[in-house]
């Protein structure tokens, strides 16, 4: 009973929280861009990050323009990378990475993200992941694949990486059996559904 009604209680607030992101959607959708505060157009631009990722984009270039904040810029990168604007997330991240560093001068020419740098902040996770993706769009296979190496060896329970590393182990290194080994480590989580798809493919 104890276990139903705590089922009920997070249902129903999910519910309110999603009611809540509607109501606040319809509010800011027809509003003049030029009249939001920076404060409003995050929340406006983290909820159409789904919806319309090109609005959200702009949303998100808009505020860069009042925030020089180093996670504006990764949502941006983030963005132009499921819009194909690879070159331009590869700025949006640099900068991203510029900006948590100190180091003005980095350039994701060289740069990689050391265990250290990893483990400091949860987001900084994300950031290094985030790279790693990047660069495997970019067809950079051998620093991508050096960075899901450390992540998974950090964080093991962080899935993404482990499947990014499957998949580079099937398609890159044609190792089948490295490549199940690694999307099998996903598949207790029965949210995994990504990484049954990987392996019904690698059979």
């Amino acid at each position: 009973v104890i276990l139903q009604e705590k089922a009920a209680d997070e249902q129903a607030s999910r519910k309110a929280l999603e009611q809540a992101q509607q109501h606040a959607l319809e509010l800011l959708q027809g509003t003049d861009l030029e009249q939001l505060p920076a404060e409003a157009l995050a929340v406006y631009a983290e909820l159409m990050d789904r919806l319309d990722p090109a609005f959200a984009l702009q949303l998100y270039s808009r505020l860069g323009k009042h925030w020089d904040d180093p996670i504006v810029w990764n949502n941006i990168a983030a963005l132009r990378v499921r819009l194909g604007q690879y070159n331009e997330a590869y700025i949006a991240l640099e900068r991203a990475l510029q900006l948590v560093t100190g180091d003005q001068g980095l350039s994701l020419r060289t740069w990689l993200p050391e265990v250290a740098f990893i483990r400091k902040r949860p987001w900084h996770l994300t950031l290094s992941y985030n790279l790693g993706r990047l660069l495997e769009s970019l067809g950079d296979l051998t620093r991508s694949e050096s960075i899901y190496r450390t992540i998974h060896e950090q964080f093991p329970e962080y899935e993404d990486a482990t499947l990014r590393l499957g998949v580079l182990a099937e398609h890159l290194h044609r190792n089948l059996n490295t490549a199940e080994d690694l999307y099998r480590q996903v598949l207790p989580n029965p949210r995994a559904v990504t990484a049954l798809a990987f392996l019904a493919q690698s059979r």
